[in-house]
């Protein structure tokens, strides 16, 4: 895999599909080889809506106490980005309490 050429702002690379789900789990697991198995980190898929681009991921961290796993939503609007993320216990209730969050939640486009 080479260089990719991206022209214009990250949303736009999203919407092309030049930073897909698949690249992005590539980079996570190079997170996952460093972290010998500590955190683990998935990129489950593009997220593209008339007002923002992104991914949703999935993550879990080995603790002492446990595991504790996160469902996020990567929101990227041009060439800024915010995550919306839920942690929890299990990867169910991560998944549910995020699911619910957006589906109360209108994201509008900045300005």
């Amino acid at each position: 895999m080479g260089p990719i050429k991206v022209e214009g702002d990250v949303e736009t690379a999203i919407r092309q599909n030049l930073l897909s789900a698949e690249l992005m789990n590539a980079v996570g697991n190079i997170a996952n080889v460093a972290s010998k198995g500590q955190v683990r980190f998935k990129t489950n898929r593009r997220v593209v809506t008339k007002t923002y681009s992104g991914f949703d991921m999935t993550a879990r961290y080995r603790t002492d106490k446990g595991n504790v796993y996160v469902s996020a939503r990567i929101i990227v609007q041009n060439d800024r980005g915010s995550a919306v993320a839920s942690f929890a216990t299990s990867s169910s209730r991560a998944n549910a309490n995020l699911s619910r969050f957006l589906k109360q939640t209108t994201i509008r486009r900045v300005p």
